[in-house]
């Protein structure tokens, strides 16, 4: 009898794990690792809701704040499977990003099984600075309109568990990748989606700052989608394609090929990108019009800052009546 109970313990345990990646609606709990793990799971259902034929390759290296995201995605390799998620770890981070390149490439294979590829490279940021000629080629290429790259960079700005304080989003800038910075477990998987759509609709790389105390920490999500993500999902799911957006499969055969990609780079995908940026609430304003006085701050820090305001006794209505609006931006 106990043995058929632990079994019947052991299969709810199991159900409730999978729902956890496997569901669209509820709340469950989930660490921000988890929360990464279940994003490409649920482009990949948006894809096929639209019937799309798509796929996702993970790639990368570990290391804090994502030490642990490997583990996870090899837990779930069966689930993985069913979405088509290819999850093949990185011998280091410049070769996985230079697999992640490649994969936006599938769409010109005559024998290709999927429309297009998902690829998600990750690393903390001193893979980054490994990765960055693999990323700068990568991004000048382009990222294909049917699969798009999203990268998940891992910063530690207080060095928990690194040798140097870390923020990568001057990098990521001067490699000419948005970033995105979002500021809880909830908003990894928001932002995330946001992020996705960005890549398809202009051909860049795209990515997200995931800092240790996003990623380290648990909450309790509500798995349905925002309601102000869908507009954008839907623009980036439909026949939207330009020949500036596609990627190219050799941009080194020649210098005007090169120049043109620059030239593209700068003056279409960087703007279109800003433009896009502009309608995305990821910028969120809390306080009256006609505050006196502002604050800004960006994703984790916008929430610690609200935090020390409580304890403080600066809730919302004390904050109004002084006059004061706070900003949380989401795009750096």
């Amino acid at each position: 009898m106990s043995a058929v109970a632990d079994e019947g313990g052991r299969s709810s345990a199991r159900s409730f794990l999978v729902r956890r990646y496997a569901a669209d609606d509820g709340r469950v709990l989930l660490s921000g690792v988890q929360a990464l793990v279940r994003l490409p799971l649920v482009q990949m259902r948006l894809d096929a809701g639209h019937d799309r034929r798509t796929g996702c390759l993970i790639s990368g290296y570990e290391g804090s704040p994502l030490a642990g995201y490997d583990l996870e995605l090899g837990r779930n390799a069966e689930l993985l499977r069913e979405h088509r998620v290819v999850f093949q770890p990185g011998v280091n981070e410049e070769l996985a990003a230079t697999a992640i390149g490649g994969s936006q490439l599938v769409s010109s294979r005559p024998s290709a099984e999927v429309e297009g590829v998902l690829g998600v490279w990750y690393g903390k940021a001193p893979g980054l600075d490994r990765a960055t000629d693999a990323v700068r080629h990568g991004n000048l290429q382009g990222a294909d309109h049917r699969g798009g790259v999203l990268m998940l960079v891992g910063d530690d700005p207080a060095t928990k568990s690194s040798s140097l304080p870390s923020a990568s989003e001057l990098a990521l800038t001067d490699l000419a990748v948005p970033v995105l910075y979002p500021g809880s477990v909830a908003e990894l998987i928001e932002f995330g989606l946001y992020g996705i759509a960005l890549s398809r609709l202009t051909g860049l790389w795209v990515s997200l700052k995931v800092v240790v105390g996003v990623a380290d920490a648990t909450a309790s999500v509500d798995l349905g989608l925002p309601e102000s993500v869908r507009p954008f999902l839907e623009l980036a799911g439909g026949d939207r394609a330009g020949p500036e957006y596609r990627a190219v499969a050799a941009p080194l055969v020649s210098n005007p090929v090169r120049l043109r990609l620059e030239r593209e780079l700068h003056s279409v995908r960087l703007p279109r990108a800003q433009e896009l940026l502009r309608g995305f609430p990821l910028d969120r304003v809390h306080g009256p019009a006609d505050a006196s006085i502002g604050v800004v701050a960006a994703g984790k820090t916008y929430y610690d800052l609200r935090q020390a305001m409580d304890r403080m006794g600066l809730d919302d209505g004390r904050l109004a009546q002084a006059g004061v609006r706070v900003m949380k931006v989401g795009a750096l």
